[in-house]
């Protein structure tokens, strides 16, 4: 009986393993994709990209929202944790902005503080897509904004999804975002997306030199927003 429980862990053990290194391998190489189009496409965002993040800031993040983080977020962040402060030219996303560690840590704080003072969960009624996979609400404390428009519009992780949900599905919510929708299933699953936009070519037709004669992009379409635009796809 003992040999078959110490088989049995040792199983589960080396499943847990094979996930976790299945997760990392996927988002290292889909990330060392959408790098690759940066570096010779966008060399502005390229070079605003931060070294890696400790396993220390990870820890720090998972204590504050009383939850682990998906594989692929940790792998991510353990490749480049955000981007500079600098973002008058859009950001690394497509023109959204790659949050570091410290400033998700310190984002979900402030939405947390406003959704504590004003109660917007109360009053909000939009559109979920599909319906029962997002919780009803503006704003939850698990939802990690990661990518942001700089005015208060996120896509990030949802870690309390609805009863049709998945743990760690994409989505956006934010000031402006009054419909909230999958984006993607995984965050490996949206930078897969994202790099086929540049392999198909749709990416290439948003990008535009600006005043400084520096490649830039917001969006998938010139002078778009990546939500709107990815809302638009999925449809």
């Amino acid at each position: 009986m003992l040999n078959i429980k110490i088989l049995i862990l040792a199983i589960t053990l080396l499943t847990s393993y094979k996930v976790e290194y299945e997760s990392n391998n996927s988002m290292s190489e889909n990330w060392k994709t959408y790098k690759k189009y940066l570096e010779d496409k966008l060399p502005v965002y390229f070079k605003r990209l931060n070294p890696p993040a400790t396993n220390e800031e990870i820890e720090e993040l998972e204590n504050q929202i009383g939850s682990e983080l998906p594989e692929e977020f940790k792998a991510l962040y353990k490749l480049n944790n955000g981007e500079q402060e600098s973002w008058f030219n859009g950001g690394v996303m497509c023109g959204m902005r790659m949050f570091t560690l410290s400033q998700i840590k310190a984002e979900i704080k402030k939405l947390k503080e406003i959704e504590d003072q004003f109660n917007f969960n109360s009053k909000w009624n939009g559109d979920i897509t599909p319906e029962g996979t997002i919780k009803s609400g503006a704003y939850y404390e698990k939802w990690i904004p990661i990518f942001s428009d700089n005015n208060g519009n996120f896509i990030g992780l949802d870690l309390d999804p609805d009863s049709e949900g998945v743990y760690g599905q994409v989505i956006n919510f934010g000031t402006d975002e009054y419909d909230h929708f999958i984006i993607s299933k995984s965050l490996v699953e949206f930078v897969d997306f994202i790099n086929k936009q540049f392999e198909n070519g749709r990416a290439d037709k948003a990008i535009f030199e600006n005043d400084n004669g520096e490649n830039v992009m917001f969006g998938l379409a010139v002078e778009s927003h990546l939500t709107d635009d990815l809302r638009e796809i999925k449809k």
